[in-house]
């Protein structure tokens, strides 16, 4: 299954609502959704920081569940959604999402996750 095929699919069953693959230079290559105040840019700045600080997307707060060099897994703690993300393995590159309260923090951070490590140069 390609990238595109299993980006549908996630999207199809709910898992993303928006999401962005962007390089380290936030050039932004593959986007499904949008979100209005949703900078990706900013996103990626704010991950990259080593605080653990909750980062506001769209005038929503998200609360830093995990944060490494290699992942992000963030909540609203008003069942808003989640913020995750994930680098990826074979691509200098990023796929950052937005997922609904109705999937876990966790299962949306392992399908980002599956999705990034398919991102090929």
């Amino acid at each position: 299954m390609s990238f595109n095929d299993l980006a549908a699919e996630a999207v199809a069953n709910g898992d993303i609502g928006v999401g962005f693959l962007i390089s380290d230079a936030c050039e932004v290559f593959w986007q499904v959704g949008t979100w209005e105040g949703f900078n990706v840019c900013e996103v990626l700045a704010e991950w990259k920081k080593s605080a653990m600080t909750p980062i506001t997307v769209g005038g929503l707060k998200f609360t830093i569940i995990g944060k490494t060099p290699e992942r992000l897994v963030s909540t609203n703690i008003g069942g808003q959604g989640h913020l995750v993300a994930a680098k990826c393995s074979f691509y200098p590159g990023y796929l950052i999402c937005w997922s609904p309260a109705t999937v876990g923090p966790n299962i949306a951070y392992a399908v980002i996750q599956k999705l990034a490590d398919m991102v090929k140069a």
